[in-house]
């Protein structure tokens, strides 16, 4: 069976371009000073288990003590019942504090150091 030229040409235009779907990109940390904010939103809808948890993070991160607010951040997010919303701010908020502990090691911070490595021994 032979297809009209129009049909042929767009069956292989159908073949030749891309599909719809972008790749996915991945997200962007968290800066350290949007953290409270961004974690306050999305966790304002949660059991109050995760609401504590959420919020030892968020005062540590107020606090600056970044290497327990990294050690909370983990522990929040090997949680199985978050949110996939929660479980995204949770790991946007672990890269912009990991980003910080990284700076700080590098600037001599001794307990950023301690709780990068530790992280990194653990993994």
């Amino acid at each position: 069976m032979k297809l009209p030229q129009f049909f042929r040409l767009l069956f292989i235009a159908a073949l030749l371009s891309p599909g719809c779907a972008k790749e996915p990109t991945p997200p962007a940390p968290l800066a350290v000073e949007q953290i409270p904010a961004a974690v306050d939103a999305e966790f304002q809808i949660a059991t109050p288990e995760i609401r504590d948890a959420a919020a030892g993070m968020v005062a540590a991160v107020k606090q600056n003590e970044l290497p327990t607010a990294f050690d909370k951040l983990q522990e929040l997010s090997s949680r199985g019942d978050l949110s996939p919303a929660q479980r995204a701010t949770a790991s946007r908020a672990m890269m912009g504090v990991a980003q910080s502990l990284q700076n700080a090691a590098s600037n001599g911070d001794a307990k950023a150091a301690e709780a990068l490595h530790r992280y990194q021994t653990t993994r």
